[in-house]
């Protein structure tokens, strides 16, 4: 596998990218990951890093212009690795992974998948790296479509970015797959033991509790949430909002208090190692997601959902795809639409608990990493056999 990011940083596609190594192994494949120089090994993951530049210490969320030296280092390392281990298959993981696999395959001529997380101009622009309409932006468009359509073979996590690498970036059919994400259901499951983390973070037994992990930033709607906050607290004056993840926590803890969000109504947690984060989502009574792409995985919605909550995310294909019938949704962008499904749920408490299980009941049938990782091996099948 080729993962172009600071392999292992607790959250979205290292989850993905861990869950599947792991999964993968059970069926008997043998994995090896080459990846950046910076980030946390992790048991059982055969880890192979590039050379670190001087200058680069520590982990970058998002475009970073370090990255397009760490990119070629990358592809050295990925192509020493290739001809040392002889795989099958070379997994390639975002965009810059994939401009890599394919570079990797014309000097070894093994086949390249490519795991399709979300548009890479898209994450650009959001990050503000690229601004729209510009010549840069342009660039990157063209460049997008050219690297989706040089693998041998494509796998997404959700029908709309299959759809739009067929309609809009004209990636033949056969050679596009739908895998999903997936949760480990038993490390992931409701009423784990989390009373010394309500001590830590000072959460009285009774007041009800809406909890978010994950990234912080724009593009993760987190300052949607936080503009939906003191609406909620109008109405339910004792709620207690717990936000755990990085890496603007100071930034957004600032825009709480601006905003006149007394402190016993708020916590931020900082980063959470993913072995902890089953413990932390069961403090929660229900859980939201505000994530504004259109497109891109969702990946927080398993976990939250095999922990049992009820979840609320915004109106679009890729939430409905996930939650089905078990989620509410608030109308796309919209604080004060956020803040009337949260309202809703934590004052129809029958409501959260019958959603809850409910989630529970669809994400241990249809999302396991097993069923994800039997997927992927029957798109390794079809690449070898083109």
């Amino acid at each position: 596998m080729i993962a172009p990011t600071p392999f292992f940083g607790d959250r979205g596609c290292h989850t993905q990218i861990y869950e599947q190594i792991r999964a993968l192994k059970r069926l008997g494949a043998q994995v090896r990951l080459c990846t950046y120089p910076v980030g946390r090994d992790l048991p059982g993951v055969d880890i192979r890093r590039t050379w670190r530049p001087p200058g680069v210490r520590k982990e970058k969320v998002g475009p970073a212009k370090e990255k397009y030296l760490l990119d070629i280092l990358l592809f050295f390392l990925s192509l020493k690795t290739t001809k040392n281990f002889h795989p099958d298959i070379i997994h390639a993981h975002l965009h810059e992974g994939a401009f890599i696999g394919c570079a990797v395959r014309m000097f070894t001529g093994i086949p390249v998948l490519f795991d399709l997380q979300g548009s890479l101009t898209g994450e650009m622009l959001a990050h503000h790296y690229l601004h729209p309409g510009s010549l840069k932006t342009r660039f990157f468009e063209w460049l997008e479509r050219h690297i989706d359509r040089g693998p041998d073979f494509v796998v997404t996590q959700a029908a709309t970015m299959r759809d739009e690498l067929i309609e809009k970036f004209w990636v033949s059919p056969e050679r596009v797959a739908l895998t999903m994400d997936g949760v480990d259901s038993q490390d992931f499951r409701p009423g784990l033991d989390c009373a010394e983390l309500k001590t830590r973070y000072n959460l009285p037994d009774h007041a009800p509790i809406v909890i978010y992990l994950g990234l912080l930033n724009h593009y993760q709607g987190v300052d949607c949430l936080m503009e939906a906050i003191p609406h909620v607290l109008k109405q339910v004056p004792d709620a207690i909002f717990l936000i755990m993840g990085y890496p603007d926590e100071e930034r957004y803890a600032a825009m709480a208090r601006d905003q006149g969000v007394p402190d016993r109504n708020i916590r931020f947690t900082g980063r959470i190692p993913y072995e902890k984060a089953p413990n932390h989502i069961c403090l929660g009574d229900i859980a939201v997601s505000p994530k504004l792409g259109l497109t891109e995985a969702n990946g927080k919605l398993y976990n939250y959902m095999a922990c049992g909550l009820a979840a609320i995310g915004f109106e679009n294909p890729v939430n409905h795809e996930v939650l089905g019938e078990t989620g509410l949704y608030a109308r796309m962008g919209d604080a004060h639409s956020l803040a009337e499904k949260i309202v809703q749920l934590l004052e129809d408490k029958a409501l959260a608990l019958r959603l809850g299980a409910q989630a529970r009941m669809r994400v241990v049938e249809q999302f396991s990493w097993d069923a994800v990782a039997k997927r992927l091996m029957d798109c390794y099948e079809k690449v070898l056999n083109f």
